[in-house]
């Protein structure tokens, strides 16, 4: 549709709005031919003169619109703003720009308004961050609303058999890494007087979650940015200290498992979670074969990189579990309490 005019027209406009986001979702992953960078560029000039006309455009501008969002962000496209106040085909458009346009507007926005605690100085977070400054993950729309629960109703069901004095007045949690906030965010949904605190490196992650909080309501969650190497500034200690798919991408795993520890409140709870590698079995055997073919390289992988198309090769998905999202192991972990020195937490985790 990037080449053929007469085939974007006829296609369903719905239909690009769809295939638009999906590209936008997957950070435009896909490989990009030269030729195709060339008509992208021609594109955007096109967009550019129309939107610096003050012309808002008809279906015909809104379908080379959509394709040019197949490949580009548009909220990085000068001008767009213009084109919110009378959106074409807007009931069929509206969701697209909103989703790559007005959301990351206002991402942007709350960025300034997120508190911000100790310094990144880490090299590993630092690289860490700069990747989920630029691809902010995962860009979830929804989670499933459970039936609101109690504190020690939802104890009991990630600890089934396990019997703690928590008491069902507030309680105070904090998620490190929270990432865009999917986990946080659904238990201040979900657990009725539960107040968190979310932490994330990445401001763009933490602007994601907050502005996905806000659309739902929740005044129960405060978003930090830190490295969790300096939570130690953080004045509040916590009943709970969730700690899922984060460890494992420090330097030291073991400083940042240190530095969680005193966080809790003696009697609290700590849940680590950390890569499997029997649940991840299929992503290091896909790693293997694109290893022995030399169809990767080092640091990230360049528009025609091949690695990028690779998981669609047979071998990628024939006879793999079928299960390879559930990465990750979780493990609660009781806190011992700081009346009895030199108690070590104990944790079991699947490196």
């Amino acid at each position: 549709m990037l080449f053929d005019g007469a085939l974007r027209a006829r296609a369903p406009l719905r239909f690009l709005c769809d295939l638009a986001l999906q590209r936008f979702n997957n950070e435009f992953v896909y490989a990009e031919s030269e030729a195709e960078t060339a008509i992208v560029a021609e594109l955007s000039l096109v967009i550019h003169n129309v939107l610096q006309g003050h012309r808002s455009g008809d279906e015909l501008f809104m379908r080379s619109l959509c394709v040019f969002a197949m490949y580009r962000p548009l909220h990085r496209q000068t001008g767009i703003e213009s084109l919110l106040t009378e959106i074409p085909c807007a009931e069929i458009t509206g969701q697209m720009l909103r989703r790559t346009v007005v959301d990351v507007l206002e991402e942007t926005r709350l960025r300034s308004s997120i508190r911000r605690i100790g310094r990144i100085t880490d090299a590993v977070s630092q690289r860490v961050r700069a990747q989920y400054e630029e691809n902010p993950y995962p860009r979830w729309i929804a989670f499933d609303r459970d039936v609101k629960v109690s504190v020690s109703d939802w104890i009991r069901s990630e600890l089934p058999g396990l019997s703690l004095p928590m008491a069902d007045s507030t309680t105070m949690n904090v998620v490190a890494g929270c990432g865009t906030g999917v986990e946080a965010v659904s238990l201040a949904a979900k657990v009725a007087g539960i107040r968190i605190t979310a932490v994330d490196l990445s401001l763009s992650s933490i602007a994601y979650a907050k502005r996905k909080a806000n659309e739902l309501g929740l005044g129960n969650i405060q978003f930090v940015q830190a490295d969790i190497l300096e939570l130690g500034e953080l004045q509040e200690r916590f009943d709970a200290v969730l700690c899922v798919g984060v460890l494992h991408h420090l330097r030291e795993p073991q400083a940042g498992l240190r530095a969680l520890v005193p966080l809790v409140h003696p009697g609290g709870l700590l849940k680590i979670g950390l890569y499997s590698e029997r649940a991840r079995s299929a992503v290091n055997a896909a790693r293997k074969i694109i290893g022995e073919r030399r169809m990767g390289g080092h640091g990230a992988l360049n528009p025609n990189n091949p690695a990028r198309v690779a998981r669609c090769h047979p071998e990628f998905t024939l006879g793999r579990p079928a299960s390879v999202a559930r990465f990750f192991y979780h493990e609660w972990v009781p806190r011992p309490p700081l009346s009895r020195p030199g108690t070590p937490v104990h944790a079991c985790a699947d490196f």
